[in-house]
C-alpha cells in the first residue's frame, strides 16, 4: 500500500529539482510518491511547482499534503518558517 510504503521516507538522501520552476525542489518521498502513485503522480508536482511560483519566492520550506477521500482531493499548504539561530 502507497501510505505504507511512503513512511519509511524520513528527510531525504537527494533533492531532485523541477523543470518548470528551478525553485521547486522535491524529496526521495515525494519522487517515489509521483512514480507510484496510481498511474504515476507527476501531473501533481507540475501543479505544485507552477500554482505556488510566487510562494517559493519567499518560503523556503513548504510541506504539502495531498488529502483524497473517494474521488476528491484537496491540497493542504503549510508553510514552515525556519530559524536559524534565535527567533526574531
Amino acid at each position: 500500500m502507497l501510505s505504507a510504503d511512503l513512511q519509511m521516507f524520513t528527510g531525504t538522501e537527494q533533492w531532485f529539482r523541477h523543470p518548470l520552476s528551478s525553485n521547486f525542489m522535491y524529496t526521495d518521498g515525494v519522487k517515489f510518491f509521483a512514480e507510484h502513485c496510481g498511474g504515476g503522480a507527476y501531473w501533481f508536482l507540475d501543479i505544485l511547482a507552477t500554482e505556488l511560483a510566487d510562494l517559493q519566492e519567499t518560503e523556503e520550506f513548504m510541506s504539502i499534503t495531498l488529502n483524497v477521500v473517494d474521488s476528491s482531493a484537496k491540497i493542504m499548504t503549510m508553510v514552515t518558517v525556519m530559524y536559524y539561530g534565535h527567533a526574531p
